[in-house]
């Protein structure tokens, strides 16, 4: 019964953590309206019209969203799924790109191995499992992804 308290308890935390990030997002989103309608920053054509500390914050938003979801299941799974698309897409309109890159091979300038595995028929130095997301901004690396990268032989 305890582990399912405890389970049931970071589920909890990890809701409250995504509302208070989501409010932060939405003071960002309405302070670049405010700012656009001044002629700041964002309608200057500064890049994405964000500061580093609101980058910050979407990114932060993204990660709570991210390992929330690794303890859920069913129906509440499903529907912060929806959410996590959501605020990809928000990621996306400032031109933010999340690397989650299960599947795809190991590259060293998007990925850091923070474990290895060896998994039979799944192809040596592909990645297998995220840890944390990474960002790319534009072109820019903000934060590589943490992996877990198939090797095959290890034991």
């Amino acid at each position: 019964m305890k582990p399912l308290r405890n389970r049931i308890q970071r589920m909890e935390y990890g809701l409250e953590e995504i509302e208070g990030r989501l409010d932060q997002v939405l003071e960002i989103l309405s302070g670049l309206k405010a700012d656009m309608v001044r002629g700041g920053r964002a309608s200057r054509g500064e890049p994405h019209g964000l500061s580093k500390e609101q980058v910050e914050a979407l990114l932060n938003l993204s990660d709570n969203i991210f390992y929330t979801l690794q303890g859920m299941n069913g129906p509440a799974r499903e529907a912060l799924s929806i959410l996590q698309q959501q605020a990809q897409g928000l990621l996306a309109c400032f031109g933010i790109q999340v690397l989650s890159p299960e599947g795809v091979p190991f590259d060293d300038e998007l990925h850091e191995a923070r474990e290895v595995v060896s998994e039979h028929g799944i192809a040596d130095l592909q990645v297998v499992r995220t840890l944390r997301p990474g960002y790319i901004m534009g072109s820019r690396l903000l934060r590589p992804a943490w992996v877990a990268v198939n090797r095959q032989g290890i034991q």
